[in-house]
């Protein structure tokens, strides 16, 4: 899954501010994620008893320009941009936490969470929790009609 990528033609012309809040709310779902079910903390995260969870983002961006997951349009000074929104909006501030229903809300996307935690594992290359590695593609099947989650429901 390239979100960002020429290849995803609706997702890289995204607004850079958009663009910015996506990737705050994948870091703060992966480091709710990883406390929530693999019951760890991140380095580097307001869940590691850090004051902030810029640390980790920075590794986060880092991986994700390895992935090569991040806009055509990205380049060094758009990370500076990216934590000057967040400490400017309190609702993608990298000092809060944000849960599952939180990001449901704020993007008015019951999928937001998932589609957060396959991107978030296009970059890091793994999921906090391995007995849900084959739920993500069960996830994405039943979006596109094509599975069932849950036995239908």
């Amino acid at each position: 899954m390239r979100m960002f990528s020429e290849q995803s033609s609706s997702s890289h012309n995204l607004p850079e501010a958009t663009t910015y809040k996506l990737l705050i709310d994948c870091l703060r779902m992966r480091q709710e994620d990883t406390y929530s079910f693999a019951g760890d903390t991140m380095v580097g995260t307001i869940y590691n008893s850090e004051p902030s969870s810029i640390p980790a983002f920075r590794k986060f961006i880092a991986k994700a320009e390895k992935a090569q997951i991040l806009p055509p349009w990205w380049k060094a000074s758009s990370t500076t941009h990216c934590l000057h929104l967040s400490a400017s909006d309190e609702g993608f501030s990298l000092e809060c936490a944000q849960e599952k229903s939180d990001i449901q809300e704020t993007w008015k996307d019951h999928y937001m969470p998932m589609k957060l935690r396959m991107l978030a594992k296009v970059v890091y290359g793994n999921v906090p929790f391995p007995e849900a590695r084959d739920v993500l593609g069960s996830m994405v099947q039943a979006e596109a009609g094509q599975g069932r989650l849950l036995g239908g429901f």
